[in-house]
């Protein structure tokens, strides 16, 4: 027992000293759009949803070349996520989430989601948390928090993310929920549950504002700045 404990001991050590596993993409390609800012698998994984600074939300094949756009309803579109149905769309400075359907590529339903802060500094983020049946969205930073929304968005949670300190993406897959930050080119891998941080990777991305995987546990990553979509093995996180 004492020798188990001695190992946990030192991995813990070895976490918390800032030892960060770096990754490095295996291929990349430009988007066609302004200001990509959020990325999500489709439900069949044969397509991407991506969503741009210029309000549209785009769908795109996976190396990224745009299939269909939808018509501009938002400001500035930051966040996104899909279940079987609709795609979810976070606008941080229109303060709301926008369903769109799935086949029409049409806007069918609003809801306002509030956040006092500064136009810029509101909600990076949406994800569905499957393990406790909620909506997460994180704002950027000063501070980052995360928050959880019931369906029909009204907030019953809220947590102070002081270890990351800013984040531009959130993302549920198999089982955790991943945060992107921007500033520390690193995504969190966290229980999806108490939030935790369970390990890290450092990406070597400019300006990452985006976050998804594929079905194979792959990492895609879009850079806003350089308008762009990065691609990554698996990172076993």
């Amino acid at each position: 027992m004492k020798y188990l404990l001695g190992i946990l001991l030192l991995m813990s050590l070895a976490f918390k000293s800032g030892d960060t596993k770096s990754v490095k993409p295996y291929s990349h390609s430009k988007l066609n759009m302004y200001g990509p800012s959020d990325v999500c698998m489709s439900e069949g994984g044969n397509s991407l949803y991506i969503v741009g600074d210029d309000g549209y939300l785009y769908e795109t094949d996976l190396v990224g070349k745009v299939l269909r756009s939808s018509k501009r309803v938002g400001w500035d579109y930051e966040g996104v996520c899909q279940d079987e149905k609709f795609i979810y769309v976070a606008d941080e400075r229109g303060r709301r989430v926008t369903l769109f359907d799935k086949v029409t590529f049409e806007p069918v339903k609003t809801f306002p989601v509030q956040y006092g802060g500064a136009m810029n500094y509101g909600f990076e983020s949406i994800t569905y948390n499957e393990t406790k049946k909620c909506f997460v969205m994180v704002s950027e930073k000063n501070p980052a928090l995360l928050y959880e929304f019931d369906e029909k968005f009204q907030p019953f949670n809220q947590i102070e993310m002081n270890e990351i300190g800013e984040v531009s993406s959130a993302r549920y897959y198999k089982g955790f929920l991943y945060l992107l930050s921007d500033e520390k080119m690193t995504v969190y891998k966290l229980n999806p549950i108490t939030y935790s941080i369970i390990s890290k990777v450092k990406v070597p991305v400019n300006n990452p504002e985006g976050l998804c995987f594929d079905n194979e546990g792959n990492m895609i990553i879009v850079s806003d700045n350089m308008q762009s979509i990065y691609f990554f093995k698996n990172p076993e996180l």
